[in-house]
């Protein structure tokens, strides 16, 4: 432990998707005071080969991530970590399967929630209102409401799937292409998603499918880019770069 970082986490990153929901999260950790050690980089969950049936793949991957794992832990045993977070629901699933809980001897939570509930990030609640996203797969295990309503006074949660459902939408888009319909339905007929507005949700996969509205719906923003912008305003990416250029690279 340290007096400028008293908390630990491993993060799993989801930055093949969007690499700026990757960056909010290490910016809202660090900022918290929470030290961050990242596994080497483009590490899947595997859960994509798995959701297609890919078992030979799903196979290769979860062993690679299982030694990974495994070997980063034996490298940092003098590190007490408090938690393996992540900002993905599909990844939280995969690595629950893996054992990280064990491996790690710590807890395994979606990040945002860990730096608003254990890291104590610096925000209060402000006046405003925001319509919430929640995933199919769900990081925050339902509770991304609730978290939102700490920070903003009035929070609407926004019913049915995003319709990218993962690779969904490339294996069945019939069956997607329905369920945009009906999301498109929910956006028409709610006061706080027209273009302008914004849809908070905390799955990359749901930006995407979220994002098939852009001309007629809410702009779509993971929860961690929120927090982000909240703590340190619109410029919060520059700040992010500069803490990052003093990170220490550990060879592998």
């Amino acid at each position: 432990r340290s007096t400028l970082f008293p908390y630990t986490t491993l993060f799993r990153s989801g930055r093949r998707l969007y690499s700026d929901v990757a960056m909010a999260v290490l910016y809202i950790l660090i900022k918290s005071g929470v030290r961050v050690v990242l596994p080497p980089a483009n590490l899947c969950c595997g859960f994509p080969a798995r959701a297609n049936a890919k078992d030979r793949m799903h196979g290769d991957v979860t062993l690679r991530d299982t030694i990974i794992l495994s070997q980063i832990r034996e490298m940092l045993g003098y590190m007490v970590f408090d938690a393996v977070v992540v900002s993905c629901g599909t990844c939280r699933e995969a690595l629950h399967e893996l054992g990280v809980e064990e491996t790690f001897s710590c807890s395994l939570m979606d990040a945002s929630a860990f730096a608003l509930n254990q890291a104590g990030m610096p925000l209060v609640q402000q006046a405003g209102r925001l319509s919430y996203h929640t995933p199919c797969h769900d990081s925050l295990r339902g509770e991304g409401v609730t978290l939102l309503k700490r920070l903003i006074a009035d929070v609407s949660r926004q019913p049915h799937c995003c319709s990218e459902a993962g690779t969904l939408s490339l294996s069945r888009p019939d069956i997607t292409r329905a369920m945009l319909q009906r999301k498109a339905a929910v956006f028409a007929n709610t006061p706080n998603c027209a273009p302008n507005d914004m849809v908070v949700t905390n799955c990359p996969s749901c930006l995407t499918g979220l994002g098939r509205h852009a001309e007629k719906g809410p702009k779509p923003v993971h929860m961690a880019v929120y927090l982000a912008t909240r703590l340190g305003g619109e410029s919060w990416q520059e700040e992010a770069k500069q803490m990052l250029l003093q990170a220490e690279i550990v060879p592998f």
